[in-house]
């Protein structure tokens, strides 16, 4: 029966996986979770992190990184109004003491470095050795006179200064013999990425 499916298959779940919007849905008003665990957290405003605590819950985990990005909120008025923080930031700034993962493995020794005495303390440490990471040259370029932008879509965001570096190398890299599938760029927003591609191969806005 496609109407009774999904809640057979919510009660016969040891764990349910969704969303915190999703977990709006009148599909779970009839269920009880009395423990929830929210990970990224931190990129989540609390009415939002509210919505899955609803239905009983006795404990709550907030897993994120107050260090790291927020929630993305555009409309300035709900700035204004208080909806940029955290549940998690709240915690913290009431008294509540985190449990700090201080060990991490996602990266080279090298790399970890400045984020972990820039923003950790130095408390981050680096579970393996530089002799199992993947070798690679160690240069870091420091953009300290860009600003974030609001991008054309009205929905993302651009760094200017920071894609001029990126271009500036991507070209030193083509000048050089380096392949275009031979390279790889990182950003974290949508905006970004179309304005590095643009400043690269043309239709700039």
């Amino acid at each position: 029966n496609r109407y009774t499916f999904p809640f057979e298959l919510i009660k016969s779940a040891d764990v349910v996986c969704c969303t915190c919007v999703t977990a709006g849905q009148r599909l779970f008003n009839r269920y009880t979770f009395p423990f929830v665990l929210i990970d990224e957290a931190v990129q989540s405003t609390e009415p939002l992190t509210l919505i899955p605590c609803v239905y009983g819950a006795t404990s709550l985990v907030l897993v994120g990184d107050h260090r790291q990005l927020g929630p993305t909120i555009l409309n300035k008025e709900v700035v204004k109004a208080g909806f940029k923080q955290s549940l998690f930031e709240r915690l913290l700034r009431i008294g509540v003491p985190p449990y700090m993962l201080s060990v991490q493995y996602r990266m080279h020794p090298d790399l970890c470095q400045f984020p972990s005495e820039y923003f950790y303390g130095g408390l981050l440490k680096t579970g393996a050795s530089a002799t199992k990471c993947l070798n690679f040259p160690s240069n870091f370029f420091y953009v300290s006179n860009g600003r974030e932008e609001i991008s054309q879509s009205g929905t993302s965001f651009i760094n200017r200064a920071e894609a001029v570096l990126v271009e500036n190398i991507i070209r030193y890299l083509f000048k050089n013999g380096v392949l275009e599938q031979q390279i790889g760029v990182i950003t974290l927003y949508e905006g970004q990425r179309s304005y590095i591609l643009s400043k690269i191969f043309g239709n700039e806005p």
